[in-house]
């Protein structure tokens, strides 16, 4: 409830949270550390995005794609397809 409500509004007036600690059984307190944790939360998640934007594959070194299959491939998988290469 908390979530979808801090979708539509992060800064909720006194009178929202009231609402809000009927509707949850929360305290007070609760309440208001709760979104100042979930905005605090944001901003580093907004922060941390800012500095590393995801890759897209077309930004990728040509053979970065194949070396991170190669990670995720388990060893036995790995030895099947350097046989069928062969």
């Amino acid at each position: 409830m908390l979530k979808e409500y801090y979708l539509t509004n992060p800064y909720p007036d006194p009178a929202e949270k009231r609402q809000l600690v009927q509707d949850t059984c929360l305290t007070p307190m609760q309440v208001g550390n709760w979104f100042k944790n979930r905005r605090q939360r944001h901003r580093q998640q907004n922060k941390y995005y800012a500095n590393h934007p995801p890759l897209s594959p077309a930004k990728m070194p040509p053979d970065a794609l194949e070396k991170e299959q190669d990670k995720l491939l388990e060893p036995k998988e790995k030895k099947k397809r350097k046989e069928t290469d062969e």
